[in-house]
């Protein structure tokens, strides 16, 4: 099954001001989570996050050791 990844227009405007080589990484990572989110990849770091409940599930991704995480609300396609 795939999963579709979208982008707030707020995170699109943050990729949009980041420096080339640190938007391409977080592109690179969220093109990855539409084969399959809950993979375990090598500096990839994916977690349910707590206190979501009652809603879409939500998730904290963390690319490569770069500082700040990014929420994720995934809805799978079939």
């Amino acid at each position: 099954m795939d999963y579709s990844v979208k982008l707030h227009p707020n995170a699109v405007a943050l990729l949009g001001s980041l420096d080339e080589i640190t938007r391409d990484r977080i592109k690179s990572a969220l093109e990855h989570l539409e084969f399959n989110p809950f993979k375990s990849r090598s500096k990839t770091d994916i977690k349910k996050l707590k206190g979501t409940k009652g809603r879409h599930d939500m998730y904290r991704l963390r690319v490569g050791g770069l500082g700040p995480s990014i929420q994720l609300n995934l809805t799978q396609y079939g």
